[in-house]
């Protein structure tokens, strides 16, 4: 198989050493033209990035023209923001907007929630 890795940061061993492992050591926005320029669209997104629900939905909505029809993804929606200052309530009504528009991009929306150790759980 192949994976295709969109990060800035350093992939490290052993995963860099994997076969099939192509990392591409770069914000998405800057590597899209070329992922649908290939023409081979992509089985699965799995998305881990660290911004809000919204901003991580509007960037599958950018992936939607190179995934496969009935493509997966997996999202994590975190409570982020630049500034430090997202509450809980900005948090869930980013998160609950989010998922609004997410459930008219696909057929199946599932949610799990994932504990973090922190003082908001």
């Amino acid at each position: 198989s192949h994976v295709t890795a969109i990060d800035p940061g350093e992939v490290v061993e052993p995963a860099i050493s994997m076969p099939g492992l192509e990392h591409l050591r770069v914000k998405y926005q800057s590597c899209l033209p070329d992922l649908v320029a290939r023409q081979q669209p992509y089985d699965m997104l799995v998305c881990d990035v660290n911004c809000a629900p919204t901003e991580v939905v509007e960037m599958l909505s950018d992936f939607l023209s190179v995934l496969k029809p009935g493509a997966r993804f997996v999202l994590t929606f975190k409570k982020f923001s630049p500034s430090g200052a997202c509450t809980m309530q900005k948090y869930h009504e980013n998160k609950e907007q989010a998922l609004g528009v997410l459930g008219g991009l696909c057929d199946r929306v599932v949610v799990r929630h994932l504990f973090n150790n922190t003082a908001d759980e």
